[in-house]
């Protein structure tokens, strides 16, 4: 009996410590990741520099006035950024807000579990949205008179290293925008808070971008160059305001169930600003594949387009001009209609924010030249604030047909011949 009692109490240790999830790796003293990658600079609240009011400053509309600034959390959890287009969130600059710090977002994704444990509180609020307890909360608030303004249009991005491992978890790292003591940050056309377990590769997945690290070293990189794991489009959170008056907003951020894998929002800069007209910012990727390519071959080409908002797009175009050497074969997409090869445009028609159309050339290789620089290019009907992910290019390069020489090849059948005739002997012999 007391052997079996050990046995028991052994393996529930085993099992309460397999529960405990381990830190990762923390960037904060760092400027990046191990290898090149162009994207995020961060500013800390820990930069001499930098303050609470710059953080308010950055992300009031024209003609807003302030007051009653305050700041709780650690320092390195809040700050400003640049780079986000290069990153890959579709907005440039602006603020960042983070359960941990905001050098953890900075790319090469490397990590599946970067960390830092502040040893902050989480915020009361933040508890009852996730459902769970919370930890290293971050919090911004102030009060600010709109004028004549009677809306708020707040363009930001959610992003998370919980992503995708701890998806519908305990572990729900969550954020809200309490403007008057409402949250505004909400799924579009819903009532649902975004968090990890709301917005996900399995959940309202067209609001999700996947960056997950490769899981062996042969695999290709992380497709953005920051270190979360999975974000969200740019989405925007409105809200009714009173005008000539002083109303005012909480800005919060927290980890859920334990104190690792960071989490972080921005918040676009000049972000109140009321948004007057139709603004939708079209991305696309180009992709060749398979590797390597000879003469005579066909190459397929990938065409992704996404809409990242905050507006659908309307008259969505994709123009893509074969290079010299390829002769069209065929084009088949999701949704829309095309002229492939003469004028080569793929007309996709309408996209809602979120949404996305792919589009699949296939050509053929005429010759070994090359290399070929294929660009496609996308524009819809609206004005588009972001134009340097309208255009993306594959290249490709054929390569020489592998040839052996007629020496070669014999050397190879006598080679043969031998090992058949040891083998068969050796069988003999036995």
């Amino acid at each position: 009996m007391k052997k079996l009692l050990t046995l028991f109490f052994s393996m529930s240790i085993l099992f309460a410590f397999a529960q405990e999830r381990a830190a990762g790796p923390d960037k904060t003293d760092q400027s990046g990741g191990s290898r090149d990658c162009v994207g995020f600079v961060m500013t800390s609240l820990a930069s001499p520099s930098l303050d609470e009011d710059d953080l308010v400053q950055e992300i009031l509309g024209p003609g807003m006035t302030y007051s009653g600034v305050s700041y709780t959390g650690n320092d390195v959890a809040a700050g400003k950024f640049t780079g986000g287009i290069a990153a890959g969130i579709s907005m440039e600059s602006g603020v960042v807000m983070s359960s941990g710090s905001l050098n953890n977002a900075i790319g090469p994704n490397e990590e599946e579990n970067i960390s830092r444990d502040n040893n902050e509180p989480g915020d009361a609020d933040l508890t009852a949205l996730a459902g769970e307890p919370t930890y290293d909360a971050s919090v911004l608030e102030f009060d600010f008179n709109p004028g004549a303004n009677t809306a708020i249009f707040i363009q930001f991005v959610f992003g998370s290293d919980e992503y995708t491992e701890y998806v519908n978890s305990e572990y729900n790292d969550v954020f809200a925008f309490y403007l008057n003591g409402t949250n505004i940050a909400l799924i579009p056309s819903t009532t649902t808070p975004v968090s990890v377990n709301t917005i996900n590769h399995l959940t309202n997945s067209s609001y999700y971008i996947d960056n997950d690290p490769p899981d062996w070293w042969w695999q290709p990189d992380a497709p953005y160059c920051t270190e979360m794991d999975g974000f969200t489009v740019v989405l925007t959170a409105t809200g009714a305001i009173n005008p000539n008056v002083d109303n005012h907003i909480k800005f919060a951020i927290a980890d859920a169930s334990d104190e690792i894998y960071d989490a972080w929002v921005f918040i676009k800069t000049q972000g109140f600003t009321p948004i007057e007209e139709d603004h939708a910012d079209l991305g696309i990727m180009k992709t060749a594949s398979p590797e390597p390519w000879y003469f005579g071959d066909n190459v397929t080409y990938t065409i992704t387009v996404h809409n990242y908002g905050p507006d659908a797009a309307t008259g969505v175009l994709v123009t893509d001009l074969l290079s010299a050497g390829l002769q069209f074969v065929s084009f088949t997409a999701t949704q829309g209609t095309n002229s492939f090869p003469t004028p080569p445009d793929w007309t996709v028609g309408n996209l809602a924010n979120g949404a996305t159309a792919t589009g699949t050339l296939v050509a053929k290789i005429l010759d070994n030249g090359g290399p070929w620089d294929n660009l496609a290019q996308v524009e819809s009907n609206e004005d588009d604030p972001t134009n340097t992910n309208n255009q993306s290019p594959a290249i490709i390069e054929p390569e020489t047909s592998p040839e052996v020489p007629i020496g070669n090849w014999a050397l190879y059948l006598g080679i043969g011949l031998i090992v058949a005739f040891t083998v068969i002997r050796f069988r003999r012999i036995l």
